[in-house]
């Protein structure tokens, strides 16, 4: 979010609006980011890629009043990436450059660089480097 994070929002709509109950959509959830949603008093910490009967529930239940609500970790994949940008990751990880993994991969380092764009999207950063910590943070990768 371009100017302010999430919490930065709920903070400022919970000034304006403080009677409104607000959920938080979480591109990659994380456990540390759910407990900072609970402590910013938002009434929900969910992925974004939930599906849409159970966000249409969680809607319900907040505006109810319901107890905080929050997607299973055990359920939430531990990410939305495909094998083949696994492997990318990891190899970049590995302080590979592009050039290097398309030698390895069999495949242009301008395929590579397309991979690791979509990478940064999926795991929502703005550079291989904190693509490769979300990585780790998420399991994605192993140390």
């Amino acid at each position: 979010m371009p100017g302010m994070d999430g919490f930065e929002t709920l903070a400022k709509l919970q000034r304006t609006y403080p009677d409104v109950r607000m959920l938080m959509l979480a591109g990659m959830p994380l456990k540390v980011e759910e407990e900072k949603a609970r402590a910013a008093k938002a009434c929900g910490y969910l992925p974004k890629l939930i599906d849409w009967e159970r966000l249409v529930a969680a809607i319900r239940l907040a505006a109810k009043k319901g107890e905080f609500i929050a997607e299973s970790f055990d359920e939430v994949k531990t990410g939305p990436l495909s094998p083949r940008e696994t492997e990318i990751v990891r190899y970049i990880s590995q302080g590979k450059t592009h050039e290097e993994i398309g030698i390895i991969l069999g495949i242009s380092s301008e395929t590579v660089r397309s991979h690791t764009k979509s990478i940064q999207r999926k795991l929502d950063c703005t550079n291989s480097a904190s693509a490769v910590t979300r990585a780790f943070e998420l399991g994605i990768l192993r140390a």
